[in-house]
């Protein structure tokens, strides 16, 4: 366990392993396995090690609050909430249990997202001076499995012609399920931004490896703005993605997106990544 906290869980996978083909009826160990493969981003392989844990022994604590971790990873609220309720009511003293119930509360909190960039550049494509704002205010969670929220997005920039700026205000509805998120949403703008869009984006996790996802932008913020400010010129993309997380150290991704001008133009771009933790 002292490896797993000083996040070398590959090692304390191991070792679990090896103890648990000694004393594989030992509830102890099968829970502590199964908080190692929560860790390292197996959530369905969790699953298994907290099941075969409370099979053996029922009231060992662990196993029930690592269960619901596990259903919360995969987004499967309808089978947390009245776990967290139950173990609550069941041990009010118990500081695992309170750490639960404050997590819960704050997954019960509305939600601020805010993503900000600035850039300087020597050239005058892309603007010499570029800002870019995007936030979003999530309601408390709805019957579980709704959100709703609102979304805002500024681009700004300076071009030898002038300072181009492109504001958007959207507002949305969120649904996450088991396995599942889904959203969707309407915008609209000021001035010269005006034209209704709707953005429609879904994530399938497939298994504790894949992830799947797509999206559809009927006035894509990607158009870039210096066609947005010398021609008027806007847009929609489609595009999907897909992610292979091999544990908490290794991913691979790719993706592919279309975005389609007024003008006529089109852009269509490849993405692939790599990452791999090396210390």
């Amino acid at each position: 366990l002292a490896r797993a906290w000083s996040d070398d869980l590959a090692a304390a996978q191991t070792h679990y392993e090896a103890l648990l083909h000694d004393a594989p009826n030992n509830p102890y160990l099968h829970a502590q396995l199964g908080y190692v493969y929560l860790w390292r981003g197996w959530p369905r392989r969790a699953q298994d090690e907290f099941r075969i844990s409370r099979a053996i022994e029922p009231e060992v604590l662990s196993n029930h609050i690592g269960e619901i971790a596990a259903e919360r990873a995969r987004n499967d609220f309808a089978a947390a909430a009245p776990k967290i309720a139950d173990l609550i009511s069941r041990y009010p003293d118990d500081n695992e249990v309170d750490k639960l119930q404050r997590s819960w509360l704050v997954h019960n909190m509305r939600e601020l997202w805010v993503q900000a960039s600035i850039g300087r550049s020597t050239g005058t494509q892309f603007g010499s001076r570029d800002l870019d704002l995007e936030t979003y205010l999530y309601s408390r969670p709805l019957r579980l499995h709704y959100r709703v929220y609102g979304h805002g997005y500024l681009g700004q920039s300076t071009f030898p012609e002038g300072k181009a700026t492109y504001r958007r205000l959207g507002a949305g509805l969120e649904y996450r399920a088991r396995d599942l998120e889904l959203s969707g949403e309407l915008s609209d703008g000021p001035g010269r931004d005006h034209g209704l869009g709707l953005a429609l984006h879904g994530t399938w996790m497939v298994d504790d490896h894949w992830r799947l996802s797509g999206a559809y932008d009927g006035y894509s913020n990607d158009v870039p703005l210096r066609g947005r400010f010398n021609e008027d010129v806007h847009g929609w993309s489609v595009g999907g993605d897909a992610e292979y997380r091999v544990n908490e150290a290794r991913s691979f991704a790719a993706g592919l997106q279309q975005l389609h001008f007024s003008d006529g133009n089109r852009r269509t771009q490849a993405i692939a990544s790599a990452y791999q933790r090396l210390i």
